[in-house]
């Protein structure tokens, strides 16, 4: 079976650092969930989005002829009426066709510049780290009580910036602008109430159209609440963001912008971009991420969300449950482990849920061994679920680097489970004891 695989790059919202970013002042960046997806299927080579396909087009090249075809849609998309607020989905876009293209996640900067002609990368750095972070070096930042405000129409940033750039005063600009993003996690309501001011005090000098009577009205708006607020990006329209001391300001805000035609986008923050679900004719493999593995541990509802689907009381078995603890101190030292982690999803004409989970015990020895376990929660059993996870999950990690072969260990009496194994191409080559029991010792 050649899996049909799925990615997703969030977008990105700048809270603060506009036009200083350009002249290496830095900036904080707030990815969201509001991107692109993408979709693999084997196949000729090809790919089909909802428009501009230049940035996925420059990804792409130089895939072979057989690489299969990417369809690429908005993910959690926002219906403005025809106008699309800035999210950053070029750069999405190009994030998500570099990891899909199996190309080096750094490669996405420079398409993504070649082909739109420049720009500080800071679209790309919140697509491809998720959070909330100082760009560029990484460092991540609190999240602050943020809202983000639609302005009621797009705005076009390469006008903008080529003015920007033109201008001769951009000195003061930039030192003022760098520590306003050296400040903003200590303070930033007071930090995004002074960038307003300085940049539409560039904005005035260098003579941007950077301000508009909505993006005035929302900034006066949220100072109402006690918070502060500016454009988020070139200005001149698409998104303002208001930033507040706490929820209960930033709630009253969000519910006064209704009355005065102020449409309110959530904007939940989003993980870093990769790699979402390998699909199957009945079940999807969802990374178990070191976050959901928190999750796991502490707020199985918000597990439920973040897989978006149930989680029954019979899972974890016990079992998983003892090896859940260890793998969250192991994870919190090297996350990396987490890659060979999956959680199985079944999916059902009614919904989705939980049915277990499997993957690498650890990464793939030096030898190109890697040992695989997985289990199914026993009201799941004996449906053919784990036969088609297992082959999921070998025909993916089978393309991963340094894995040659699989291994695994099943109790001689466990028939369901020697199946499995068969199914999956693999066969008994040793035996060992365990206590009282017979350990058979599967190979590919």
């Amino acid at each position: 079976m050649t899996p049909t695989i799925s990615w997703q790059a969030p977008g990105k919202l700048v809270l603060i650092g506009e036009y200083g970013v350009l002249d290496g002042a830095g900036a904080i960046v707030a990815a969201v969930q509001h991107g692109v997806r993408c979709e693999h299927t084997p196949g000729p080579l090809g790919w089909t989005t909802p428009g501009d396909d230049r940035f996925v087009r420059a990804a792409l090249a130089g895939l072979p002829a057989d690489a299969g075809h990417f369809t690429f849609s908005d993910w959690n998309p926002v219906d403005l009426g025809g106008e699309k607020p800035g999210f950053g989905g070029s750069a999405a876009a190009t994030v998500v066709a570099v990891l899909a293209a199996g190309r080096r996640p750094v490669d996405a900067y420079a398409i993504h510049h070649e082909v739109q002609g420049g720009g500080s990368g800071a679209d790309i750095f919140g697509s491809l780290n998720g959070g909330v972070r100082r760009f560029p070096d990484g460092a991540p930042a609190p999240p602050p009580c943020f809202s983000a405000v639609w302005s009621g129409h797009s705005a076009q940033t390469g006008p903008r910036v080529r003015q920007y750039l033109a201008w001769k005063g951009r000195k003061r600009f930039v030192r003022d602008s760098r520590a306003l993003v050296d400040g903003f996690n200590a303070s930033p309501v007071a930090a995004t109430r002074e960038a307003w001011r300085l940049l539409r005090e560039m904005a005035r000098a260098a003579g941007i159209a950077y301000e508009t009577p909505e993006h005035v009205q929302i900034a006066a708006l949220a100072e109402q609440f006690g918070g502060a607020g500016k454009p988020s990006g070139a200005g001149g329209g698409d998104i303002a963001v208001a930033v507040f001391p706490d929820a209960d300001r930033q709630a009253a805000f969000e519910a006064r912008c209704a009355p005065l035609g102020l449409t309110v986008i959530p904007c939940p923050v989003a993980g870093p971009a990769g790699l979402v679900a390998i699909h199957g004719a009945h079940v999807d493999l969802v990374p178990f991420t070191p976050e959901r593995l928190i999750l796991a541990l502490t707020d199985r509802a918000a597990l439920a969300r973040s897989i978006d689907a149930t989680v029954p009381e019979s899972w974890p078995q016990p079992e998983y449950a003892a090896v859940m603890r260890i793998l969250a101190d192991r994870w919190s030292r090297d996350a990396s482990e987490s890659k060979w982690a999956w959680l199985i999803v079944q999916r059902t004409a009614t919904g989705r849920e939980l049915v277990g989970e499997i993957g690498g015990k650890v990464g793939p020895s030096w030898l190109g061994d890697l040992e695989f376990g997985y289990a199914i929660v026993p009201e799941k059993r004996r449906f053919g679920l784990c036969k088609e996870a297992a082959t999921l999950f070998l025909a993916w990690a089978r393309a991963e680097p340094g894995v040659k072969h699989f291994v695994a260990e099943c109790l001689e009496q466990n028939v369901a489970s020697r199946a499995v194994l068969r199914g999956a191409g693999l066969r008994e080559y040793a035996v060992r004891m365990d206590g009282p029991n017979l350990v058979l010792r599967w190979r590919d």
